[in-house]
């Protein structure tokens, strides 16, 4: 549980009014998209061999923060251990 408490170090590009967040973790790259506050994540997770590790809407998100949505997506790409 240490790796929860960790702070990741993630990029925020602002587009117009979209939230896209960019970051590594591990060696992966990590990219976080939604349209608004009321909308679901998307999650992209690239390993480093360029397969995608996780990509998909992180179902029931909307509300929840980058934080959060970084943290899913480590946890759904399986790179938490």
């Amino acid at each position: 549980m240490a790796l929860l408490r960790r702070n990741i170090t993630m990029r925020q590009v602002d587009d117009c009014s979209t939230p896209n967040y960019w970051g590594r973790y591990k060696d992966h790259n990590i990219h976080c998209s939604r349209e608004n506050e009321q909308s679901d994540w998307y999650i992209w997770v690239y390993a480093p061999s360029g397969q995608l590790a996780y990509d998909g809407y992180w179902r029931d998100s909307a509300g929840k923060t980058i934080n959060e949505a970084k943290l899913e997506a480590i946890r759904g790409a399986a790179i938490d251990e």
